[in-house]
């Protein structure tokens, strides 16, 4: 499927390409006839499709209705009336090269996004924010028509600048950016933002009173990313294609396997569930078509590395993590400045809007998140194994725990466990030992040799760690200032092990028990 697009953001030049476009006009439809409102925010992950949809909706109201020949858009009764529009990419201006170098980089980013209506701006020149409302201003007076404004990635220099020394300067720049909105609301036809926070004490969800938030909305849930008969029906050649490539590969078990990597987002309760777009493209488009993590190559997760050793976190895959709804709603950078007391609701929170974490369900006020499926799995442990040991720790410690359990060498799966425990320093632990089995899984997870379960239900409980290779699995139980018998009585009475055996030629039961006081850690082993 060489017309599979993985990189074009540009709506105009995907469909002049003959790339692969899956409609989501009729999002825009809803939107441009809006009666009761004009002016729209929404938040998702980065890499979902927000810059395409902004394009798409440039080419509406720019009148371009031939681009939507065959689209829900061109069909529909949408008059594809001009409009002028000035269409801003906050990812664009260069934001860490200090507030004056920010200034002149946003000036030239406005000027060049209304280069081609030829206004004459030099009296607006004395900051961005005058001449971003200034070139409204000039657009309406010239044109005689009120003008649409598409705002993207809006909330990129706010997260990019968090740890800069002249980061408050920088965003104040587009506090006053934004501040501007509101008295040229009477010019605007359309307002459309996207970002992938809601940060309250910015100026345009303080002072835009009738901005309304979609990001929550059922109806448009799935306005990015791809359901499952989307995705079906618009990469039907690629399923095929793989069929062709991978001889004996069932349609069925394809599906499965794309689903486990790459669908599980849900960004309303109750909606369906959507797969991360950029994924689903790179699969299709690799000549391997290889289940791997794309996702987590398009952009550095060095600032989910920092939280989590801010905050000491680790959690594990099917954990439910809760969190109000108002937490979402309401961020503040200044809650995650470098000085700030970090509260780990307010980074689950960050997880969810970045796509680390989607919503399971809700219950009452509360939304109960998740991690979305095995692709940010593979990438979130990854990140705690980094934040606690290191990429070179994790490594050498990820090797120890293969060895080990490709070798039958149980103690030295029992002393890679107790290399892990023991690096983290006193500061960055908690005191739980959910703390130490989510270090284990993360660790461990990194291998492609062996697979690590963790929480693996029973009919009376759930283990912490199972070790699977080569017909052999190490059941594993950890206590915290319990003994290694205790762990081992507990896997016996509690029938761990009981759905393991019979299934493999080789299953150990590994009890570990670890000191609070100085993280001394014993073990014991046992072979059924």
């Amino acid at each position: 499927m060489r017309n599979v697009n993985i990189g074009i953001s540009s709506f105009s030049s995907l469909i002049e390409d003959g790339l692969v476009y899956v409609d989501k006009s009729m999002y825009g439809y809803n939107l441009l006839k809006a009666e009761s409102a004009r002016f729209f925010f929404i938040a998702r992950p980065r890499r979902f499709g927000k810059s395409l949809f902004v394009s798409m909706l440039e080419s509406a109201l720019m009148g371009k209705k031939e681009m939507f020949e065959g689209l829900y858009l061109g069909s529909s009764d949408y008059d594809f009336h001009p409009y002028p529009v000035i269409h801003l990419d906050m990812s664009k201006p260069t934001a860490t090269d200090g507030v004056d170098v920010f200034r002149k980089s946003l000036t030239l980013h406005i000027a060049e996004a209304v280069s081609e209506y030829g206004l004459d701006l030099s009296k607006y020149m004395f900051s961005p924010s005058d001449l971003f409302m200034g070139a409204i201003k000039e657009l309406n007076a010239k044109t005689g028509e009120r003008v649409a404004i598409l705002i993207d990635e809006y909330d990129y220099v706010l997260t990019s600048t968090l740890d800069k020394k002249d980061g408050n300067e920088i965003r104040e720049v587009t506090k006053e950016l934004y501040g501007k909105l509101k008295p040229c609301a009477n010019k605007i036809r359309f307002l459309f933002i996207t970002g992938i926070t809601r940060f309250s004490n910015q100026s345009i969800f303080s002072k835009l009173n009738n901005l309304v938030d979609l990001t929550f909305s059922k109806e448009f849930a799935a306005a990015f990313g791809y359901t499952q008969s989307e995705m079906e029906a618009y990469f039907e050649n690629g399923i095929a294609e793989y069929m062709k490539d991978h001889e004996g590969a069932g349609r069925d078990d394809l599906i499965d396997n794309l689903r486990h990597w790459y669908d599980g987002y849900r960004f309303s309760d109750n909606a369906e569930k959507v797969y991360n777009p950029i994924s689903i493209n790179s699969f299709f488009r690799s000549d391997e078509k290889a289940f791997e993590p794309y996702w987590g190559r398009t952009a550095s997760t060095s600032m989910v590395v920092k939280l989590a050793r801010r905050a000491n976190l680790a959690f594990l895959p099917n954990n439910l993590l809760s969190v109000r709804k108002s937490i979402l709603e309401n961020f503040s950078i200044d809650d995650f400045a470098p000085e700030a007391d970090l509260s780990i609701k307010n980074i689950y929170g960050y997880l969810y809007m970045t796509g680390y974490l989607t919503l399971d369900h809700k219950s009452g006020d509360d939304m109960l998140l998740t991690i979305p499926n095995h692709e940010v799995e593979k990438i979130i442990t990854e990140v705690f194994s980094t934040a606690f040991l290191g990429d070179d720790s994790s490594d050498d410690i990820k090797k120890e725990i293969e060895e080990a359990v490709l070798c039958d060498d149980v103690d030295k799966l029992g002393k890679a466990i107790s290399e892990i425990i023991r690096i983290p320093t006193y500061d960055m632990r908690i005191d739980a030992e959910r703390f130490y089995q989510a270090l284990i899984f993360s660790v461990a997870s990194l291998s492609c040799r062996i697979e690590v379960r963790a929480e693996e239900h029973t009919a009376r409980g759930r283990s912490d760690l199972v070790f699977i290779a080569k017909g052999r699995a190490v059941i594993t139980e950890l206590k915290l200032e319990r003994s290694a018998d205790e762990a081992i009585s507990q896997i016996k009475e509690r029938g761990y092990a009981d759905k393991y055996l019979g299934k493999y030629d080789e299953v150990w039961l590994l009890g570990v028990s670890i000191a609070r006081e100085d993280l001394q850690v014993s073990w014991k082993a046992i072979h059924l």
